[in-house]
């Protein structure tokens, strides 16, 4: 009949609904993983290569403090973007050696997570030009692209967030089920003879959807 068709494209809708959620979940999910993969075998990859001279170790230990803290920056401005936290409770690793102006700048930033891979890029670069790290050019270059694909992956992930799901698709199934859940009872009632038994049938069809 007219009830049992609508109730099979009510299930249907919401099935398709259902299934998308599901999906755009593990994809954000495992865009987040992937991200800190990449980011993760860039700057190891760059730990391992620094300089073993000693008359460096000063300054080798200041690019390893400065990196990983700019590391530290660039994945809590990366949760930052992806999610939808009012407030920064998301800890860094602490940010005291950055310069003042150049924290108040990111703060400013629509997407500091851009410029802050701007900033690593350029101190690896500098780090690089002054033998801090001893590796060759095909090497880092493998280090900028991972730090490269490791942005894409974000920028990916944070598509889920930005493209929510159709809105008239949304609000559809929210009339379909207003009108599933106004009629359920008065169809069962007529079908069933007790009320006890329509009653019971009406709520468990309607909180079934």
């Amino acid at each position: 009949d007219i009830w049992s068709s609508y109730s099979f494209v009510l299930g249907f809708v919401m099935v398709f609904r259902n299934n998308q959620a599901y999906s755009r979940f593990w994809e954000g999910t495992s865009l987040t993983k992937q991200m800190k993969g990449q980011w993760y075998v860039a700057f190891s990859n760059i730990f391992a290569f620094c300089s073993r001279d000693d008359s460096k170790k000063a300054d080798v230990a200041r690019f390893q403090s400065v990196l990983v803290r700019l590391a530290s920056l660039l994945h809590c401005s990366a949760l930052h973007h992806i999610c939808d936290l009012e407030d920064n409770r998301l800890e860094i690793i602490n940010s005291d050696e950055m310069d003042p102006k150049s924290m108040e700048f990111l703060r400013g930033c629509a997407n500091p997570q851009e410029v802050v891979t701007n900033w690593i890029q350029r101190l690896i670069v500098q780090a690089d030009e002054a033998g801090i790290i001893n590796i060759s050019p095909p090497l880092l270059s493998r280090v900028f692209q991972e730090i490269g694909d490791g942005l894409t992956s974000l920028n990916n992930a944070s598509k889920i967030k930005d493209f929510q799901f159709p809105f008239p698709y949304a609000q559809m199934i929210s009339c379909m089920l207003f009108v599933h859940w106004l009629f359920t009872p008065i169809v069962a009632a007529h079908q069933i003879g007790s009320s006890a038994w329509a009653g019971a049938m009406s709520f468990c069809v309607a909180m079934s959807f």
